[in-house]
């Protein structure tokens, strides 16, 4: 559909071009026959139209930038995988979690990014499913990462913005999880980029609000108001904060109030602090912050640090865990299984034998795939266990990636070949 856009757009401004001397002629005349009809009745207005002499015909330059807008706009109409990309985005931004959950399924697997990854993750962080289902959405080889350079699917489609939706969405994941200066450095790299959007001057005002900063919290709530949709909010949030200094008018402000860090922290003097380190200053900050304690055991988990992993299920009572969820009961097991080592603390949880079953039988499967050399046929191995253990630990920590369905991950990324 890009390629057809283009292919039309150029001959069309190129014929436009060439009849550009005709048609600001044809105004030419058609504005003079105008003026001497309005002057042969007398009108008071012919002493204004001696200026008119030129016409109101289109330059060449307008007319080009709405074709060209044209072509995008109906670009965007027929791909059905930008429209479940932005609105991913949009959802993610005005919170609509199930929505965005349901929408993540239409994606094609060419634009499943990181940024859409931690979309859903925070979706279901949101909705007290992160430990639980996890890997019951895509995570690993073949989340596509802009730090590796495969931005090609994306970059295919010159109507998202990627880096702008890629710096909302580390914007509002740092908010979230109490990391206001991070999420502040964002906001400002999105004004560079996009300008005073709706959505970007929300989140500084709030940002500022809870920095003590209402001065400047005030500047943007007035800019706020002058778009039409956004005016009752802003209205609103400037008359609350005049009669609430607390904030208390807000539940997600006083939640990220509770959390939030109360000092910048030094990035490092050789580089930024890595992805793991933010978090662990967001939870060594405050112990009861659930969000950077549940992204960092999933972070574990990814990364095969499952030694570090277990010895924080010393906290697993304070927030409520009654039971260990089934991704964490599954990495316990294949600790051991690695380590041999029986006297790992779990804290008072138990493993259940439903997963010591699945276990086995994930090995049973795996030993059927073995080769005459003794290695492993990787791509019968998938096949024949994405259907029981596509969504488990056990298949993830095996094959490096999780998926619900063969037909949603890109090909190269079941059969272990890398782009």
């Amino acid at each position: 559909m890009l390629h057809m856009g283009l292919l039309a757009f150029f001959p069309a401004a190129a014929i436009v071009a060439s009849q550009s001397e005709r048609l600001s002629r044809l105004g030419r005349i058609i504005a003079g026959a105008v003026r001497f009809r309005r002057q042969a009745r007398g009108s008071e207005r012919s002493a204004s139209l001696q200026n008119s002499t030129r016409g109101p015909g289109w330059s060449l330059i307008a007319f080009c930038c709405v074709v060209a807008v044209g072509v995008m706009a109906t670009m965007l109409a027929a791909d059905s995988g930008a429209r479940s990309y932005l609105r991913i985005s949009k959802y993610s931004q005005t919170r609509q979690w199930n929505d965005l959950l349901a929408e993540v399924s239409k994606l094609p697997p060419d634009m499943y990014d990181r940024y859409v990854a931690e979309d859903v993750n925070r979706a279901l962080y949101f909705r007290g499913m992160l430990p639980s289902k996890m890997f019951h959405y895509r995570q690993g080889k073949g989340v596509y990462s802009p730090e590796k350079g495969n931005l090609l699917p994306l970059l295919q489609r010159p109507y998202l913005s990627y880096h702008g939706i890629g710096y909302s969405r580390d914007r509002d994941k740092w908010f979230d999880m109490g990391h206001l200066h991070r999420s502040l450095l964002m906001c400002h790299e999105l004004l560079e980029l996009e300008g005073p959007r709706p959505y970007l001057l929300q989140k500084l005002s709030q940002i500022y609000l809870l920095k003590g900063r209402t001065k400047a919290a005030r500047v943007f709530l007035h800019h706020l108001k002058r778009h039409l949709l956004f005016r009752t909010w802003a209205d609103d949030y400037l008359h609350m904060i005049d009669e609430d200094q607390d904030l208390s008018f807000d539940r997600d402000l006083q939640r990220v109030k509770a959390i939030m860090l109360k000092r910048d922290h030094v990035y490092g003097e050789l580089g930024a602090v890595s992805y793991e380190g933010k978090l662990r200053q967001a939870f060594k900050n405050n112990s009861n912050n659930r969000m950077a304690f549940e992204y960092l055991m999933g972070y574990w988990m990814r990364t095969n640090q499952l030694e570090i992993f277990i010895e924080h299920f010393k906290y697993l009572r304070e927030f409520g865990y009654l039971e260990l969820p089934s991704p964490y009961q599954e990495a316990v097991l294949i600790h051991l299984a690695a380590t041999r080592d029986l006297s790992i603390n779990l804290h008072g949880y138990t493993l259940k034998r439903t997963h010591l079953e699945r276990g086995i039988e994930f090995d049973r499967i795996m030993a059927t795939c073995m080769k005459p050399d003794g290695s492993i046929d990787k791509e019968a191995a998938i096949e024949k266990l994405l259907p029981d253990f596509g969504k488990s630990y056990f298949f993830f920590h095996k094959f490096g990636f999780s998926v619900a369905r063969a037909d949603s991950m890109p090909r190269d990324s079941i059969t272990g070949a890398t782009k």
